[in-house]
């Protein structure tokens, strides 16, 4: 459970964690349409094997805790059902078993799932603390940065909860006042018509470096310009990460010395605000990459940092752009 917020509405939701989908997804009619939304084709596999083409909304939101003591920005693709319908777990579900009496989760008030978090937002899906019984088929609590929730237990299996076997995007953003009422065709793409064509261009770019390594252009599937300054959502996800890790100080340590270790060795390098300036004067696109940390169950590195490449701002992140290698 959560709170999720587009532009002025705020609504209470019920929030399912699945690390199978590719994708974020919201259900339809939480959230009115307006002028100026953004849609885009998407191809959708149906469970029974059948394919169909749908335009869909793409909503910039924020989603917060139920105590509203954080917010973190996701961008969600809106459709009629995300997934089936999933039993309202109550105390007395709990007490049940001997090692969840103590776990409190708040009571959903439907049975409806109204936002499918997939793995394009992995950060919320860390296990920060589980709680298992003694039997493999009991249920196991795990707490992530959105609170407790329940998992497995006799009762998973007892209705499907598929929709859709995939929702993927399949065409470039669309403004519905444009395309519907003015008439205007979607700039298209500009990028390579075929793999071949990409691994020939790959092969083309390589370059030595003075010091002996390569250099290669990233493979991009679809024209890096289409990329949005996703500056303000980069900088929401840090704020985000770092209340994450405020009551964890020793893991935090850890992980900023990571990051540390990468600007040594020159993996990565500190840009100044002059020169974030300068290349916004000349119109230079840019693209800002969130991260997060895994939870390890080690004792020297008991966090990893991880880059998200799934991060989606706009209807857009850095995977969905570029070719997977």
């Amino acid at each position: 459970m959560g709170y999720l917020r587009c532009g002025s509405k705020r609504h209470l939701v019920r929030i399912m964690l699945d690390g199978g989908s590719q994708a974020t997804l919201v259900r339809t009619g939480i959230f009115p349409r307006m002028e100026g939304d953004l849609f885009q084709d998407h191809d959708l596999s149906l469970v029974g094997g059948s394919n169909i083409k749908r335009k869909l909304r793409v909503l910039d939101c924020e989603i917060e805790d139920l105590q509203r003591s954080w917010s973190y920005p996701l961008t969600a693709t809106e459709i009629d059902k995300p997934c089936g319908n999933t039993p309202v777990i109550f105390p007395e579900h709990l007490q049940s078993y001997d090692h969840l009496t103590g776990v409190e989760i708040d009571v959903a008030p439907s049975p409806v799932i109204d936002l499918l978090l997939g793995v394009d937002n992995t950060h919320f899906m860390v296990w920060e603390q589980y709680i298992r019984g003694s039997r493999p088929d009991e249920p196991v609590a795990v707490k992530c940065p959105l609170g407790w929730f329940v998992q497995g237990g006799p009762a998973a299996n007892a209705a499907p909860l598929l929709n859709y076997v995939s929702v993927a995007a399949s065409g470039s953003l669309e403004e519905l006042i444009e395309l519907e009422t003015a008439g205007l065709e979607p700039r298209k793409c500009k990028c390579f018509s075929d793999d071949e064509k990409g691994t020939e261009s790959m092969q083309k770019s390589v370059t030595q470096l003075p010091d002996g390594s390569y250099e290669v252009r990233l493979p991009w599937k679809r024209s890096p310009e289409e990329l949005p300054d996703n500056y303000d959502y980069a900088v929401k996800r840090q704020k985000s990460l770092e209340n994450q890790f405020r009551d964890r100080p020793n893991e935090w340590e850890v992980y900023c010395r990571q990051m540390r270790d990468q600007l040594e060795r020159g993996v990565s390098r500190q840009v100044s605000q002059d020169e974030l300036q300068q290349d916004r004067d000349v119109g230079r696109r840019m693209w800002f990459l969130p991260h997060f940390g895994v939870v390890k169950d080690s004792k020297t590195t008991p966090v990893r940092v991880v880059y998200d490449g799934k991060a989606k701002f706009q209807g857009r992140s850095l995977s969905h752009q570029r070719r997977e290698c």
